[in-house]
């Protein structure tokens, strides 16, 4: 009998301990989850580290603010048959204030001759900034890079966050 106590308690003992650590788990998870600032910033997503020059910059960076530099318009021609083509789901999204928005989940396709869909999705650029607690429009640049380093032509999205 004491043997059936002494296990029992055992038993109680390990499923109280599961149940605190799935619980702690949980919540270290949910705070990830979970904005942490109010402003939301667009990130740059690059593949590899290219050596800097005196300046602090990279000349992949120069290369990309040079392209940014330059409008967006839609008879724009594709300069290299190798360069990645970045399609949108649309060239304005419309949110309403405190909602989730996830830049990279507006990129509808990428197509390259070389590399596949996936790797390309890894080395998409995004540039601008944008606050989805706060209503105004907003313009993002997406920019696709292949292994090659041949870059999309830019694409714009007018990001419009609205008062509720």
């Amino acid at each position: 009998m004491k043997k059936k106590i002494a296990v029992t308690l055992v038993l109680a003992a390990a499923s109280a301990a599961a149940v605190v650590l799935a619980y702690r788990t949980y919540g270290v998870v949910n705070s990830k989850l979970k904005l942490q600032y109010k402003t939301q910033n667009t990130m740059e997503i690059a593949k590899g580290v290219v050596p800097e020059d005196e300046t602090g910059v990279t000349e992949s960076e120069v290369e990309v603010l040079e392209v940014l530099k330059t409008p967006v318009t839609e008879e724009q021609e594709e300069v290299n048959p190798e360069a990645p083509v970045l399609t949108l789901v649309s060239e304005r999204v419309e949110t309403i204030v405190g909602s989730s928005f996830e830049a990279t989940f507006q990129v509808a396709d990428i197509t390259d001759d070389k590399d596949d869909r996936s790797s390309l999705f890894r080395d998409i650029r995004v540039f601008g900034e944008y606050d989805i607690n706060t209503p105004g429009e907003y313009t993002l640049k997406y920019i696709a890079m292949d292994s090659d380093g041949n870059q999309s032509i830019p694409k714009e999205l007018k990001l419009v966050v609205k008062a509720q």
